[in-house]
């Protein structure tokens, strides 16, 4: 049941999701190209529209990217806990099946939206790159090929573990926005104002365990960088360290709030 349940979400919101990632992408892609085309033009009408374009992509990136995640928060939360979730619920599957297929398809709509984005922004950084006669192009191409020689150069498992650190980072903020929608619901009146204050006081209690583990660490970590007198290698391995407990922090986390939220809804649901 739980294969066909993420087969029917993603049926059910695959098509604003890819409207949104192929605008993102062609923006991106017009916008490069208009860059790389400007440097060739002594039109002072094409290096405005140009500027123009890229004022704008500026403003309708995070826009669209918003859009998305508003999307992936509001049908969660229509498809469990409003006059919908009756539906929901009244399918031969255990609570703990349907939340998993809504985290589980938004978590990827969420990481391919996010990855469509910065394939975006490599777009518009190619057209910079593209226009290396100018001298602002002479200095862009610098600073991109040094960012380049300083990624090969990088060890491959520390860009790994640092990819699926960030990959962590996004489940554990949707499962965290999930969560308060839970708690939300234990609210009996206000309860997407209830799950607006779970949130926040989620992330404040969380700023306050974090504040706390740095200053009670801070001075064994001193101490280990002076016992060592950590090199290039070893600096690797700190970072390689640094992002795997990142990563199990946060998948840790996220399961302990999926399995909470699967207790709440299951035993405290609260449908409008």
């Amino acid at each position: 049941m739980l294969g066909k349940l993420i087969k029917h979400e993603f049926i059910d919101t695959w098509k604003l999701f890819l409207l949104l990632d192929v605008a993102i992408l062609i923006i991106g892609a017009f916008i490069g190209l208009s860059v790389s085309t400007s440097a060739f033009s002594s039109s002072d009408a094409s290096g405005f529209f140009t500027t123009m374009g890229l004022g704008l992509y500026t403003l309708i990136l995070p826009c669209l990217g918003t859009i998305c995640l508003v999307f992936i928060v509001v049908h969660y939360y229509r498809s469990l806990y409003s006059s919908q979730g009756y539906l929901t619920f009244t399918l031969p599957a255990t609570t703990s099946e349907i939340l998993f297929s809504r985290m589980l398809v938004a978590y990827i709509f969420e990481i391919i939206n996010i990855l469509c984005i910065i394939l975006s922004i490599v777009f518009v950084v190619m057209g910079f790159y593209s226009i290396g006669e100018s001298a602002s192009g002479n200095l862009f191409t610098h600073m991109v090929d040094n960012m380049i020689e300083g990624l090969y150069e990088t060890p491959i498992e520390v860009i790994v573990t640092n990819v699926l650190w960030g990959i962590s980072r996004i489940i554990y903020f949707l499962t965290t926005v999930f969560f308060a929608i839970s708690l939300g619901q234990l609210w009996q009146k206000h309860r997407i104002i209830g799950a607006i204050v779970s949130y926040f006081g989620i992330k404040i209690i969380s700023a306050i365990i974090s504040t706390i583990f740095k200053v009670v660490n801070s001075n064994d970590l001193q101490d280990t960088i002076e016992m060592y007198h950590l090199d290039e290698y070893n600096t690797d391995s700190a970072l390689v360290m640094a992002a795997v407990i990142g990563t199990v922090t946060c998948l840790l986390i996220s399961a302990a709030m999926y399995f909470a939220s699967v207790l709440i809804t299951k035993h405290k649901l609260n449908l409008e």
